[in-house]
């Protein structure tokens, strides 16, 4: 169960707008345009991809490639 009283208090969402948002922005409007098309794995790659670059950890993702 979450502790609404105490997350909110910290500063934390506890409704699920931005993660809904989010999902809508990143996945539906960019990966679902006009003519495109998706493999599973494929839109898993570039899924992958946007969590890391709208999650600011793009320079996480090149770490273990630069290596």
């Amino acid at each position: 169960r979450m502790r609404y009283k105490w997350l909110e208090s910290h500063g934390y969402p506890i409704g699920s707008g931005h993660v809904e948002s989010a999902c809508k922005q990143i996945v539906c409007k960019r990966h679902k345009q006009a003519g495109m098309r998706w493999s599973q794995a494929g839109v898993q790659q570039m899924l992958n991809l946007a969590a890391f670059i709208h999650g600011n950890r793009w320079d996480e993702y090149w770490q273990p490639k630069i290596a």
